[in-house]
């Protein structure tokens, strides 16, 4: 699995923040929103509530009103009645009386008229009051559901808020975390690195000296190098054409070394580098590891033909 950069992690996980930043400021923006709207509901129900303060006070002045007029109408009512059943009692009576009589109820009985006008106006405005107070309530009612309403949903609102910003926490510490990964494998591949440099450097002095194989040109037994094993000497073929410096890695041609061995022997080599020998599979590995090598046979028959 390809690792991904620290640029990447970074790039994504800012692209993250930037989309939970934008909907914590969308959140934020409804919530000031709401809570204007609110604000401005608890100011039109305070100015209801004294609406209907008022109307309560007016509708208690009214009735106030209306009870004074019924008691006033009440008492003319009395009033004349006494003066009806007086009139008819002293009907009999001098014209002078009579006619005292009348001119006191004819005012009464105007102003009874006057009062039951005024006491039918009142009933009328204390219905209206009563009608108004009544729509007042209801309003109010709905205001408050609605101011309720609002509040839920800021509550709402920052309980998703909260879920953001813990959202928002969990993935800055895993972004945390992220980088100081990388920033450890940077840190591992960077010693690497540094190593695989330094092992160069040792291997690139080394070569200054022995060569990593057989040159042309040289002596038949030249001593070489190659990285991960110590220096060695190996018998050469150096005027092959047309390449010239060939490494001997296995000889045999009169018997004079048993080639009958144990695996360690193998791995390590045996013989005699001027005569049978072997140069050892450590060595042939770590060879063609450090660069390709061709490989050369040479086969002659008891008639001394050559075959290549």
């Amino acid at each position: 699995m390809d690792m991904m950069s620290t640029e990447d992690i970074c790039n994504e996980y800012e692209a993250e923040l930037l989309e939970l930043r934008s909907q914590l400021e969308e959140m934020e923006r409804e919530c000031a929103r709401l809570e204007l709207e609110n604000q401005e509901l608890v100011k039109r129900l305070d100015e209801k509530s004294k609406d209907c303060s008022a109307t309560e006070d007016n509708l208690e002045i009214v009735e106030e009103e209306l009870r004074i007029f019924e008691e006033i109408n009440e008492s003319n009512f009395n009033e004349l009645k006494r003066l009806h059943i007086f009139s008819f009692v002293s009907s009999n009576a001098d014209t002078d009386l009579f006619n005292h009589c009348n001119n006191v109820t004819d005012p009464l009985l105007k102003n009874l008229g006057e009062y039951k006008a005024k006491i039918d106006e009142l009933e009328f405005t204390m219905n209206s009051l009563q009608t108004k107070l009544e729509t007042f309530l209801k309003e109010s009612e709905q205001l408050l559901n609605k101011t309720h309403g609002h509040e839920l949903s800021i509550k709402q609102q920052q309980v998703e808020y909260t879920e953001l910003l813990r959202n928002h926490s969990l993935i800055m510490d895993q972004f945390e975390t992220t980088v100081k990964q990388q920033e450890l494998s940077l840190a591992t591949l960077k010693a690497e690195k540094d190593k695989l440099i330094a092992d160069l450097n040792v291997q690139k002095q080394m070569n200054r000296t022995e060569p990593p194989s057989c040159i042309a040109y040289g002596n038949d037994i030249q001593r070489i190098r190659v990285p991960g094993a110590d220096a060695f000497q190996a018998p050469c073929h150096t005027t092959f054409e047309p390449i010239k410096g060939w490494t001997v890695i296995q000889r045999r041609f009169n018997g004079s070394v048993s080639f009958d061995r144990k695996w360690d022997e193998y791995k390590n080599g045996f013989g005699d580098l001027r005569g049978e020998y072997w140069l050892g599979l450590e060595k042939l590995h770590l060879m063609t590891k450090f660069q390709p090598h061709e490989l050369y046979i040479e086969l002659e028959n008891h008639e001394g033909e050559i075959f290549n």
